[in-house]
Parts: C-alpha cells; sequence; structure tokens
C-alpha cells in the first residue's frame, strides 16, 4: 500500500519519518506543510515533498494513496471534503495528534482500510487507535472488510446492500449465506462458521443475505451478490514501462480470456520489480493488490513452464510472469494463458480455486 503522510511541524516530521520507519512493507512519502531550516530542507528535499495542503490532499486521492494527517482533525476534515466521493472509492483518511498519543481513521475505515492501519501504526509508534465503526467496536462481524479480505468483488449497484446485512448483524439477527460449490460437487464453506451466521443450499431457493457467485442469474434472491476474483495476473517488464503501456499490452489477452476488471484477483511478479510504477498504478487503478514473491519462492512453484535461459540469467528463475501468476492464487492455481511476449513485457493468467474463509476478517 502506498502511504503518504503529511506533518505541520518539527516534532510532526520526526513522528513521520517513525511512521515511516515502521512500514518498511509500504511506500511511505512525507509531505511538509512548514518552512523549514534551508539546509535540512536542501538535504531531505529528494525524501520530502512541499506540496500545498491542497494540492498534496488532491494527488493522494487521484493515486488512490493512504493519507496520514499529523496535526489537527479539523485540518483533515476540511482538506478532504472537496474531493469526497463515496466510501468505496475514497482512499482511506487518518489523522494523528503531533505528540502520537492517538490515531483515528476518518474514513474508509473497512473498505479502504483505515481501521487497519490505525492499528498498525498505533502498534508500532505506541498511539492509541480511536475506532468508532459499530462493527468493530462491537467485535462484530464486518461483512464488507470480510468481502474485501476475501477477494470478493461488490458491484457498485448492490453496494447499498452492505447497511443492510451490518444492521442485521448488528441486531444479531442470523446471516444466510449461500455459495456457488466446486465443479467436484463439494462445497467451498469451512468445517464451522462464525456465530450468527448460517449456510443454505446454492442456488438459493428462495432469499439469501449474501450470495457468493461467479453469476448473477440469483440477483433476485440475494440480499447482497458478491463475485469471486479469480484470476491472477503475473507480468515481467523492463524497467519503467508506464501504467498504459502494460494496459494497452494487457487487455488484447483480458478480451481472449473473456473477463474484465473485476475479474482480476491480485498482479503479481518478482520482488526485483516491487517499485515498478507502472504496474504500482495499474493494480491501484484496478483496485486489487501487486504482490511480488523471490526467485527462490518463484523456483519452487510446481508446474510446467516455458523456461528461458536469458530470463534465468537476468532474474535467477527460468519464468517470471507463469510462474507468478500461479504463485498468486495461493493454495491453488490453474495456468490459464501462457506466457505472451511483445515490447518488452511478458503476462500470463492463473485461475485460483477460491474457497470461503472467515479466519481473515
Amino acid at each position: 500500500m502506498k502511504i503518504a503522510i503529511i506533518c505541520f511541524s518539527e516534532q510532526g516530521k520526526r513522528l513521520a519519518e517513525k511512521v515511516r520507519g515502521s512500514l518498511p512493507d509500504h511506500i511511505v512519502t512525507i509531505n511538509t506543510n512548514y518552512r523549514e531550516k534551508a539546509k535540512e530542507a536542501k538535504e531531505e528535499k529528494e525524501e520530502m515533498e512541499s506540496l500545498s495542503v491542497r494540492a498534496w490532499t488532491e494527488k493522494c486521492f487521484r493515486e488512490k494513496s493512504a493519507l496520514l494527517f499529523i496535526g489537527a482533525a479539523g485540518i483533515a476534515v476540511r482538506s478532504v471534503s472537496p474531493f469526497l466521493k463515496d466510501k468505496f472509492e475514497d482512499p482511506p483518511v487518518l489523522c494523528m495528534d503531533e505528540a502520537g498519543n492517538y490515531i483515528i481513521p476518518l474514513l474508509s475505515g473497512h473498505i479502504g482500510g483505515a481501521n487497519f492501519l490505525a492499528e498498525k501504526i498505533g502498534g508500532t509508534v505506541g498511539a492509541v487507535p480511536v475506532i468508532t465503526t459499530a462493527t468493530d467496536v462491537r467485535k462484530k462481524f464486518a461483512v464488507d472488510v470480510w468481502a474485501k479480505n476475501s477477494g470478493f468483488y461488490l458491484p457498485k449497484k448492490n453496494r447499498e446492500k452492505m447497511k443492510y446485512i451490518s444492521g442485521k448483524v448488528l441486531r444479531e439477527e442470523a446471516i444466510l449465506i449461500s455459495v456457488e460449490g466446486r465443479e467436484d460437487g463439494t462445497g467451498r464453506f469451512p468445517e464451522t462458521l462464525p456465530d450468527g451466521l448460517e449456510a443454505v443450499p446454492y442456488p438459493p431457493e428462495q432469499y439469501a443475505d449474501v450470495v457468493i457467485s461467479s453469476e448473477e442469474t440469483f440477483s433476485d434472491r440475494a440480499g447482497l451478490y458478491l463475485k469471486p476474483r479469480q484470476y491472477v495476473i503475473g507480468i515481467g517488464t523492463k524497467k519503467g514501462k508506464t501504467k498504459e503501456e502494460i494496459q494497452g499490452f494487457l487487455e488484447p489477452f483480458m478480451e481472449k480470456l473473456g473477463i474484465g476488471r473485476s475479474d482480476i484477483y491480485c498482479f503479481s511478479s518478482i520482488d526485483r520489480k516491487k517499485d515498478e510504477e507502472g504496474i504500482i498504478s495499474l493494480a491501484r487503478e484496478f483496485g486489487v493488490p501487486f504482490l511480488t514473491f523471490t526467485e527462490a519462492a518463484l523456483r519452487e512453484v510446481k508446474g510446467e513452464f516455458q523456461s528461458s535461459e536469458f530470463v534465468r540469467e537476468i532474474t535467477g528463475v527460468d519464468n517470471v510472469c507463469e510462474r507468478a501468476a500461479v504463485l498468486g492464487c495461493g493454495e491453488k492455481g490453474t495456468l490459464v494463458l501462457k506466457k505472451q511476449t511483445g515490447e518488452g513485457m511478458t503476462i500470463a493468467a492463473a485461475k485460483r480455486d477460491w474457497s470461503v474463509r472467515f479466519d481473515e476478517t
């Protein structure tokens, strides 16, 4: 995740640097919105931005970066208000006081992950997370967090049903869930369900609060329809390929597979590509993670892959895109599009065998 921090004093900058140091697995940028000593500003200008609050906020919303304001909550609220759309599109917004006592998720607590970030950052710098989301406060099942963590796509026309499901949870009413089965006839449910959830047959004969299926034919019997994201796109590129170049190369193959953005679970590659801005930007636009793996992990992937000695010499592994696609599926994935090459890029696609889990909510 890309996290952008803005601070308004020397003390705030020290705290921002502490936060950045505590998040080695994330891309963290710092914007200093105050007059610094000239010498320090020159020495650190490569790592510190100095934009106006409005320009910085607009940039963060455009790039879908998480925003952390180190300062007054009022500044954060006024700064983001012109750019707000809805909780399904807005990036997570947090605020932390300059002393680092408290960190507050202000927007996109569940879908955007602001609550998760508050817990993570608070736990590393010693700030107390101030969580106000009802399901979190009462430690109840949060359907939106669960859906996101499970890799399910929620169609825009169906998003308002989230409120209804959360309302039933808070009223302690049973949530009926119907889930598409595997081709071999076995179910996708774990052996036990969390309290308050009840499995019903698929397809639902009558009404089900939640229906999880790769097809939308039962929408009239579904309170909330969720579609599993089933495809992982493995990518290899020469350095510096833009988002537009990668997307232009990828889309004809998505059309060939008969899939759209809502079918993509993640993009994946070798870890030496973890800072490749073109892939990062494309994943951000698609609203999915970009996973990277070490060459050792890629070499361990079982299967038949197109082998290239040239790629092995460069990366240490004979094939990046195919292996990364399969590995990105998790426990089980099937290669459905072998390596495609062109203009300094390679892609492959794998289909993951998804299941319903409740241990990551």
